[in-house]
């Protein structure tokens, strides 16, 4: 999500408020630190077409919860 700028703060209460699996966590700490889909993919032995999927399901998890978090809405 490069429509945000994460800090600290945002990624843990995100990855505690949204009930997230071990991938989405791994692929959420990568986007944070502004690695590209192809490196996430290579580093943890994914398909790219997967991150994409696990990138699109966090978009929506952020979305669900962004309300009632705290947290900033997406640009």
């Amino acid at each position: 999500m490069h429509d945000l700028m994460w800090d600290r703060r945002m990624l843990g209460a995100f990855i505690e408020q949204a009930c997230l699996t071990e991938e989405e966590i791994v692929v959420l700490t990568d986007m944070a630190y502004g690695k590209s889909i192809a490196n996430t993919a290579m580093m943890h032995h994914m398909s790219e077409r997967t991150v994409s999927r696990i990138r699109q399901r966090l978009r929506a998890k952020y979305d669900g919860i962004q309300g009632y978090a705290g947290l900033p809405p997406r640009k």
